[in-house]
């Protein structure tokens, strides 16, 4: 978290196969919104735990992600300089961060859209919020990484509980 005012993208895996298949989808989507994306995993229960994992194949990842050379501006053209890294008072700084807003709005459209083509094309959905059983909820779990694994076994787990407690009132009462 360390980085997460830097305006880059965040992408949080659950697992392994999250973690490889969002390196993919936040390249294509950091390509596509001219914005820098970062692919974050859990560095125990993901690095340190045995489980299946289907890695992306060089075609594949050579369909789904284009050359380079295609995707990429190039913004240090010597026919029409920039300034880079400048130190900025309150008000450059500000006009910058407002500058920053046209790569802001690019950044869940693209998102949404690499992770629709990757879905189509692996049969692994992934979007923004992944909601679970949150049809009649009253409060919402909100976690990153490995966290809503651990959070499913506990909604499962109150879930049961609430069940079994429901019943046994309708019981007493009768």
């Amino acid at each position: 978290m360390g980085v997460a005012d830097c305006d880059w993208g965040m992408l949080f895996a659950r697992n392994a196969q999250e973690a490889a298949d969002l390196a993919l989808i936040a390249r294509c989507a950091a390509e596509d919104s001219e914005t820098p994306f970062l692919n974050i995993q859990d560095g125990f229960l993901t690095t340190h735990t045995i489980e299946s994992l289907r890695l992306p194949e060089p075609d594949f990842m050579r369909e789904f992600i284009e050359a380079p050379a295609s995707r990429i501006r190039n913004l240090f053209d010597l026919q029409h300089p920039l300034l880079s890294g400048a130190v900025q008072n309150q008000d450059s700084y500000m006009k910058g961060k407002v500058a920053q807003r046209f790569f802001y709005a690019r950044v869940e459209p693209a998102l949404r859209a690499a992770m629709k083509i990757f879905s189509e094309l692996t049969g692994r959905h992934y979007d923004l919020l992944r909601p679970y059983r949150m049809e009649d909820a009253e409060y919402a779990l909100v976690g990153l990484g490995r966290t809503p694994t651990t959070s499913r076994i506990l909604v499962r787990s109150l879930t049961v509980a609430a069940l079994c407690l429901y019943r046994s009132t309708v019981f007493m009462l009768r």
